[in-house]
């Protein structure tokens, strides 16, 4: 199955952090619309999309749509912007990063994401040795102080300006954790054939900073199985995104004939009290 790289693309370039994910939630929605029968948008922001099915069961596919960044916490005398991070940062992968500030008026400014630090030719032996930490870092717009205010204000987003790019066999991007899966989603829906389950896909929101937006939607959603599709790694080999999205149409496919999967899991949980109560036994 050949790799859809352009919706790829689009979506790991589309910027959105946790509770701004707008911009990707409409890309969301404008690829889901055609392949399924039903879009909502929950208080969360949320998309849930259904596909109906034929008296199935109720099964739930989830990846979700933000991405870690920052926000504008304010502007410095000298027209740096301090910075709010939103996820979980790495300190040492932030140094001299290209970034992009997305102002209140519709407008992108690249700045760049830099500690403030002493030349490392000034460092002592001591200093050399401690990491920078997440509240030292500012972002410079190389622009005069009134026009970065007249530009930025607090509370704007902040994403990391990368593009999305083929390296040899591997495909290099910010934010694939989680547009990947997000992307999987939606092409285990294109490619789905006939089945009786109702096919629910869920593209969530705030995830990097607690799950908010799966929480809430597994609220709403009334599902008898859940397949969350997650990326872990910063970068990953072509071939696996076909194997995954073929492991995900295999699961969806499996909707179809559910009494297999409730027996197996039947089972499965009768193993595990038989397990617990030999291991309460052996205790006792």
């Amino acid at each position: 199955m050949p790799i859809n790289f352009d919706l790829l693309r689009r979506l790991c370039e589309t910027p959105g952090v946790s509770g701004r994910e707008d911009q990707v939630r409409d890309l969301v929605i404008e690829e889901l619309r055609p392949l399924t029968d039903e879009i909502s948008v929950d208080t969360m922001g949320s998309v849930i999309a259904t596909k109906k099915g034929k008296g199935g069961p109720r099964v739930m596919l989830a990846a979700h749509t933000d991405e870690i960044g920052f926000l504008v916490k304010f502007v410095e005398d000298k027209g740096f912007l301090r910075v709010q991070p939103v996820g979980g940062w790495d300190p040492r992968t932030m140094v001299a990063q290209r970034v992009h500030v997305h102002g209140y008026g519709g407008q992108t400014l690249l700045g760049t994401l830099m500690p403030a630090a002493k030349p490392i030719h000034l460092l002592t032996a001591d200093e050399l040795n401690k990491p920078p930490k997440i509240e030292e870092f500012f972002v410079d717009l190389g622009l005069p102080t009134d026009q970065v205010r007249t530009l930025v204000e607090m509370g704007d987003m902040v994403t990391m300006a990368r593009t999305t790019e083929r390296v040899g066999d591997m495909v290099v991007s910010k934010s694939l954790d989680d547009r990947l899966s997000v992307l999987i989603m939606i092409e285990a829906l294109r490619a789905v054939g006939p089945h009786s389950a109702e096919i629910i896909a869920v593209a969530t929101t705030q995830e990097e900073v607690g799950l908010r937006g799966a929480t809430t939607a597994s609220l709403v959603v009334s599902f008898f199985a859940v397949f969350a599709a997650v990326n872990r790694q910063g970068s990953f080999r072509a071939f696996a995104l076909v194997d995954t999205l073929l492991l995900l149409q295999a699961l969806v496919a499996v909707t179809s004939t559910m009494g297999l999967l409730i027996s197996t899991l039947v089972a499965a949980e009768r193993r595990a009290e038989a397990a617990r109560l030999l291991a309460h036994d052996a205790l006792a």
